[in-house]
């Protein structure tokens, strides 16, 4: 029988604000799978090669876009349903036609009744998280800022292994020295870096 560990996890709770915590079990990940590596499992399971796999992929991808953006579901049998999924939000003072801003937020995925299935025959183990070795709070925002003036600038990803932290609590540290004006928080999510506040 497959099995997965988890850990358990002190977090705040979100509708209560950072004055109450909860607990919460987590799934310990053991890592992503990348294309490269998917490509050769495929390729010793089958009579494929690695190239073929890759190609197969790269349609899939292709024609996932193409019939998403003409509003088309996708059904992959065993796997599931993959859709669109939008986010809107309320104008001001409009009339009823005209009275939400939408934009396309995600994809969403339905899994297969048969996968589901196979996934809650799953077996979970608790295994205790390992003690933390992070720096306590003050001294990871000093090493955050003398990171930045040394280099000029930090990330998340930087941020995190930087305090030997999860990267949670290192959005938390950049957030709190970006709320107290300290540093300046520039570009979109995903490619976001902290400067030093150039105002100060």
């Amino acid at each position: 029988m497959k099995e997965v560990s988890y850990s358990i996890y002190e977090v705040y709770n979100l509708q209560q604000g950072k004055q109450q915590k909860m607990l919460q079990a987590r799934i310990n990940s053991a890592g992503t799978i990348d294309t490269k590596s998917l490509c050769q499992l495929i390729t010793e399971r089958s009579s494929i090669s690695s190239a073929d796999v890759k190609a197969t992929l790269d349609s899939l991808n292709f024609f996932f876009e193409y019939y998403l953006s003409q509003g088309y579901s996708i059904q992959l049998d065993d796997l599931g349903i993959f859709s669109l999924g939008l986010k809107s939000t309320r104008k001001p003072e409009t009339d009823k036609d005209n009275a939400l801003t939408v934009k396309i937020n995600s994809i969403h995925f339905r899994p297969s009744v048969n996968l589901k299935n196979q996934i809650v025959k799953f077996k979970l183990k608790h295994k205790p998280k390992k003690k933390s070795s992070e720096y306590p709070q003050d001294e990871r925002l000093k090493r955050i800022l003398y990171h930045v003036e040394k280099h000029h600038y930090i990330d998340l990803k930087t941020c995190a292994p930087l305090n030997k932290t999860s990267p949670h609590k290192a959005k938390d540290d950049l957030h709190l020295l970006t709320q107290n004006g300290q540093l300046e928080a520039i570009g979109r999510t995903n490619n976001r870096v902290y400067i030093r506040n150039q105002r100060l």
